[in-house]
């Protein structure tokens, strides 16, 4: 009787997660059009198993926004969300809180550390104040750089991870971030454990990033930002 109570509340947990939760922060602070947005990016990855769309307002200009973009990477400005706890993962980020001239220089096709040990992916395309997106892709990868995407042989990974500026009328910015990754599918179960392992976390991470770029584009320091 006691197993057959705790599967019934693992069930009744996983359909929260699936209809409630899950609905709630894939498409966080994003419009129904910005969720349905076509995007460039969206052709190199044709069947998302993850497909995420985030979005904020910040009352600054795209001019204002995009340079806290060109500096992000590990070794450079960071991430700008919880970085105590990405140290404390051993990914040796520290958030820059203010624009360096030195970390400014950003070319398509460089490669942004995510972690201290050189795991990270490429700078994919780039427009200037109006979109960055970070790639890997599996199948072509340079040799000379480390990847957190290892696969087995006969396997393939490939996703980005996007930053859309779009000016308002009112002269504000509206960010919209999107992740989308597709791979081998190998079983039902493993996919499940991929996609719950992954969304959740990142998004615990991407919506303080959203949160404290907007408040330093709009001149205000992030140190009072609550933790969500």
């Amino acid at each position: 009787m006691l197993t057959i109570k705790l599967v019934t509340v693992e069930i009744v947990l996983l359909l929260l997660y699936v209809f409630v939760l899950r609905r709630w922060f894939s498409v966080w602070g994003a419009t129904p059009e910005e969720i349905a947005m076509k995007m460039p990016e969206d052709e190199m990855v044709k069947n998302p198993f993850i497909d995420m769309t985030h979005a904020i307002t910040i009352h600054a200009p795209p001019e204002a926004v995009f340079p806290w973009f060109r500096q992000l990477g590990q070794g450079r400005g960071g991430y700008y969300s919880y970085d105590w706890l990405e140290r404390l993962f051993g990914f040796g980020i520290h958030n820059v809180y203010h624009i360096d001239p030195g970390l400014q220089d950003i070319q398509v096709g460089d490669h942004i550390r995510l972690h201290q040990n050189g795991m990270g992916a490429t700078l994919f395309s780039m427009v200037e104040n109006e979109k960055m997106v970070i790639a890997f892709d599996s199948r072509d990868l340079h040799k000379d750089r480390k990847y957190f995407i290892p696969v087995a042989k006969g396997m393939f990974i490939v996703g980005y991870w996007s930053f859309t500026l779009i000016r308002q009328p009112d002269g504000s910015t509206r960010l919209i971030e999107r992740w989308r990754i597709e791979w081998s599918a190998v079983n039902p179960i493993l996919n499940m454990l991929l996609v719950f392992g992954f969304e959740l976390p990142s998004f615990i991470m991407e919506q303080r990033m959203l949160r404290v770029i907007k408040m330093l584009a709009e001149g205000t320091s992030p140190d009072k930002l609550g933790f969500f």
